[in-house]
């Protein structure tokens, strides 16, 4: 399973646009297409904000989109939506956990402020309780609309500035 609790989000089925963004030089048309997905993520941002739980409000402050890193040269993008790296247990509340045991590491016993608990500890798990998945599912479509609308104007703006000279 992995260790991060994300959505991704790119564009396909916008042929016209991709013919316009091949007109483009590769590093304007990509840096158009990240602006795009960018804005296209922004309801998926606000509908996982509204779904998941809140306990100290961090996981909640902590969803945001990121760029995936393309291979050298392409002219792909993506952008993913979900937690900050240093909300590491997003993928636990999304998906849950099974039973496990907890050792103590690197002290001798476990202890959760002045109380000493032991050396080992079956923890019972915890139910999953998904927000992302929802959320995209519940907001694709005003995601993929907003993004081809806002690539248009992209590819319409770096195309006048290229033309412009710049």
């Amino acid at each position: 399973m992995s260790r991060e609790a994300y959505v991704t989000l790119g564009l396909e089925g916008f042929e016209e646009l991709a013919r316009a963004l091949e007109a483009l030089p590769r590093r304007v048309g990509r840096a158009a297409m990240l602006r795009a997905l960018r804005a296209g993520a922004r309801p998926v941002v606000r509908a996982a904000r509204t779904r998941v739980p809140v306990k100290t409000g961090a996981l909640k402050k902590g969803i945001i989109v990121r760029a995936v890193r393309a291979e050298r040269g392409s002219a792909e993008a993506a952008v993913k939506v979900g937690p900050a790296r240093h909300l590491f247990y997003g993928h636990i509340v999304e998906f849950g956990s099974g039973p496990h045991k907890i050792a103590a590491k690197r002290a001798r016993t476990l202890a959760i402020g002045p109380v000493v608990i032991g050396r080992v500890v079956q923890h019972p798990g915890a139910a999953a309780r998904p927000f992302l998945r929802p959320a995209f599912e519940e907001t694709k479509a005003e995601a993929a609309r907003i993004a081809g609308e806002r690539l248009g104007l992209e590819i319409e703006k770096a195309a006048a500035k290229l033309a412009r000279g710049r």
